[in-house]
């Protein structure tokens, strides 16, 4: 009898340990979500963020606040969230950054292949390898030898700084190529997009979405694009896997992470929803618009990509030299 009534009390805890997960999954969310964006407002990452909040409020019934915490290239926001309680009211939205953080910065103290919660790879933005019109090459193979022949004369620019997607795609191009090519780093895409224009710096690996007008005008010229298959936007371009350089396949993205911890259906829900967000006109069309390709993963797809860009990352830069610092 004891037996029995001690089998009936094991029985009725372990129910209360998993029964919650699927009924505050089903409750969820009972209030408004804290969606934290690690740059300041207007950018890419932001505007895309506030078109998917908006749309996952009318979705839930709850308000989606965004909150913008931006500095150290997302790092700050990072360091935010990764302390935020592991209940899926506080997400943040990240940009290819965040898979660098780790091997950047001197005092990053998390690792974001296990101290945060993949929600959503929503989309890729693939970038555009581009030179100036003084440049004479008008393919990849042409820039190599091109700069083979200038012998480190040529420069390229980055908006973004050490560990940008533009500054990891150029130094995985240098390593693969054998050319050198000298790095120039800038506060934003405005300033670096002055000077690639008026030919103080040659060459840089470029946002698809900023880069098209430049291109369709004449003023840089596309040699490359780092997605899987041509853009429609740029159908005579080809990628850098035609070039003889698959390994150069470094994105931007927009996706959704959270802390440790959050429960499995919880995730499930976000990730449901916004995947939704993303596939559904007119969200869909403005995405692909834009250049972008849309991905709307499960959470262990983004959990392993993670796991293999933040290896790949970090092997690029020990082979360019970087070391951890305060950058």
């Amino acid at each position: 009898m004891m037996v029995r009534f001690a089998y009936g009390v094991l029985v009725a805890a372990v129910g209360c340990v998993f029964a919650p997960g699927p009924a505050w999954a089903q409750d969820f969310p009972s209030k408004s979500i804290r969606f934290v964006q690690p740059f300041p407002p207007g950018g890419a990452v932001d505007t895309i963020s506030r078109l998917v909040g908006e749309r996952l409020a009318a979705r839930v019934g709850q308000q989606v606040v965004v909150d913008n915490r931006p500095g150290a290239n997302g790092a700050i926001a990072v360091n935010l969230i990764a302390l935020a309680p592991p209940d899926g009211y506080t997400v943040m939205a990240v940009a290819q950054s965040f898979l660098t953080h780790q091997s950047v910065y001197g005092d990053f103290k998390y690792d974001v292949r296990k101290d945060l919660t993949p929600v959503i790879l929503g989309a890729q933005f693939p970038l555009v390898l581009v030179v100036h019109p003084t440049v004479p090459a008008r393919s990849v193979r042409e820039l190599i030898d091109f700069a083979k022949a200038k012998s480190g004369g040529l420069s390229y620019g980055d908006n973004g700084g050490i560990g940008s997607s533009g500054h990891i795609a150029m130094e995985l191009f240098k390593q693969q190529s054998g050319v050198e090519i000298i790095h120039v780093p800038y506060k934003g895409a405005g300033p670096m997009y002055v000077d690639l224009i008026g030919g103080q710096v040659q060459t840089a690996f470029t946002h698809i979405t900023s880069t098209l007008p430049y291109v369709t005008a004449g003023r840089i010229r596309a040699l490359a694009t780092t997605a899987a298959t041509r853009l429609p936007a740029l159908p005579d371009v080809p990628t850098t896997a035609e070039a003889g350089f698959a390994g150069v396949n470094i994105t931007e993205l927009w996706g959704v992470i959270g802390p440790a911890g959050m429960p499995r259906a919880v995730v499930k829900k976000l990730n449901g929803e916004i995947a939704d967000i993303l596939k559904t006109s007119p969200m869909h069309e403005r995405l692909i618009g834009e250049g972008a390709q849309v991905v709307a993963d499960t959470p262990e797809k983004f959990s392993g990509f993670i796991r293999t860009e933040v290896t790949k990352i970090a092997e690029v830069l020990r082979r360019a030299g970087i070391k951890r610092g305060n950058f």
